[in-house]
């Protein structure tokens, strides 16, 4: 049998195994193999949450008619900035007027009657419940008045505050039913927000206040800040996720709703990890994994498991026992099994 040396330096180790002495004939020399290691170093950090979502405005309206009929003029268009009590739209108020008339005709004819009832009790021509019946009518009259007088006022669509249209739904000469939607108009003073849906195990690392990172395709190499500010208390029963509201800082360029954005969050809480090159997980089953470290006291490999946090971008994220400083084979690992020798030796010595 044949023991060959290995080296180390700056980081790389050269790892041997014992090998059978007719196999050190052979032209791959694997006693002379290069293996890298990396020093374990742990960071307090936390990893960041990926996730998609639509742009909307914080806050929007339905404006309608609150009676129906004909429309008979628009006064705005869809992105057009309105102004708070701003005519927008009015329907044909023929007929709503006409029933304003007959209610008023009504009220004042009530009225008079109980004048005149009134005089006769005075005069106890007549009884009290006679007098308490016509003050009844002229109630009843001045109800229906002020029902007819709504319902003119409601025949005109007026915005509720400064606004942008950001939807309209009717056309001049249109026939619609009451309550039907007329424009949407978003709150601009409000804002900007993004949502989303996350799974139960990213829901339960956010909390209000986290800061996010968003990205349009309709800007490139453009980045908007933000941060949440709502999270939904149970799941969404038709996709099981939990709603998340994002509230965009005052953006530098013009958005419009329905732009899909990239989303980035990251969580105020931290984990002490260690990062390590993907190359250094030999192996790995249901979170955790082996790596594989150089045991400067027994020259030997020794094997050991880890929890495997997070891998991306070929960046192994780890949480782990040993302390930090202790090398960790990366490259190369895949080609050792734990008790293999180490032995240091001088670069000039490797071929």
């Amino acid at each position: 049998m044949k023991t060959a040396a290995v080296g180390r330096s700056r980081g790389r180790v050269l790892v041997s195994v014992l090998v059978p002495a007719f196999m050190a004939l052979s032209p791959v020399r694997a006693d002379t193999a290069p293996y890298d290691t990396t020093p374990l170093q742990y960071q307090e950090t936390t990893r960041p949450i990926q996730t998609s979502g639509q742009l909307t405005y914080k806050a929007t309206q339905k404006l309608s008619f609150k009676t129906s009929g004909p429309v008979a003029s628009i006064q705005v268009d869809e992105s057009d900035t309105v102004e708070k009590d701003q005519l927008l739209a009015s329907l044909n108020t023929e007929e709503v007027e006409a029933q304003v008339a007959e209610a008023e005709a009504r009220y004042q004819e009530a009225l008079r009657n109980l004048q005149r009832l009134q005089r006769l009790h005075r005069q106890q021509a007549i009884s009290l419940d006679q007098l308490q019946a016509a003050q009844t009518s002229v109630d009843v009259a001045e109800s229906r008045l002020r029902i007819a007088r709504f319902n003119n006022r409601y025949s005109h669509i007026r915005a509720p505050g400064r606004g942008r249209i950001i939807e309209r739904l009717i056309e001049p000469g249109e026939l619609i039913s009451p309550q039907q939607t007329a424009f949407l108009l978003a709150d601009e003073a409000k804002g900007w927000i993004m949502r989303t849906g996350l799974s139960d195990r990213d829901v339960v690392r956010v909390q209000t206040g986290d800061p996010a990172t968003i990205h349009f395709d309709a800007y490139p190499g453009a980045s908007f800040t933000g941060c949440v500010t709502e999270i939904a208390p149970a799941a969404d029963s038709r996709t099981g996720t939990f709603d998340l509201e994002i509230s965009l800082d005052s953006p530098p360029k013009r958005l419009y709703q329905g732009f899909i954005g990239r989303i980035t969050i990251t969580p105020a809480d931290t984990q002490r990890i260690a990062r390590l090159p993907a190359n250094a997980l030999v192996s790995a089953e249901k979170g955790q994994g082996i790596i594989y470290v150089a045991d400067p006291t027994s020259d030997r490999i020794i094997q050991h498991r880890v929890d495997i946090l997070w891998l991306d971008n070929q960046s192994l994220a780890i949480q782990s026992s040993l302390p930090e400083g202790t090398p960790v084979i990366t490259r190369g690992a895949s080609f050792l099994k734990p008790d293999d020798t180490v032995q240091s030796a001088p670069v000039a010595n490797r071929q």
